[in-house]
């Protein structure tokens, strides 16, 4: 019977090492879904945040970035200086701080940033400006 397993896989090497590569990737991904130490949320989420908890929304964007539009009382502080700028944010340390871009890969990265240092409770805004528009949810042109 083991013998007919052993031919089985000889046989289809290549299928078990595709099966192998899948399963691994699978299983890192999702190992770093659930060691991740912020939580995605959507527009609907982070409005309720910051009406609830007086979440803080930190737009991560670049100064060239901000013509769509700013959400209104949001700190900004962009992804390409905010390392240097840390101590900015020790006002908000202790609130929820939800971060944004354009659409989410330099907040994401800032999320990360901010866990590492301590932060307690960080939010990423999936979708970023974008989503937040496409929701309908108010900006400002200032």
């Amino acid at each position: 019977m083991q013998d007919d397993y052993t031919l089985f896989i000889a046989d289809n090497i290549f299928l078990f090492g595709i099966l192998a590569a899948l399963t691994a990737m699978i299983v890192s991904t999702e190992m770093k879904r659930l060691l991740k130490k912020y939580r995605d949320i959507t527009p609907a989420e982070a409005v309720q945040l910051i009406n609830r908890e007086g979440a803080v929304m930190l737009d991560v964007r670049e100064s060239s970035e901000l013509e769509t539009g700013r959400v209104r009382n949001a700190k900004f502080l962009s992804a390409s200086v905010l390392p240097k700028r840390m101590d900015e944010l020790n006002d908000i340390r202790d609130k929820p701080i939800i971060t944004f871009c354009a659409h989410g890969m330099k907040a994401r990265g800032i999320c990360q940033l901010l866990c590492k240092r301590g932060f307690p409770d960080i939010y990423f805004l999936k979708g970023g400006i974008a989503a937040w528009e496409q929701a309908n949810l108010p900006l400002t042109k200032k």
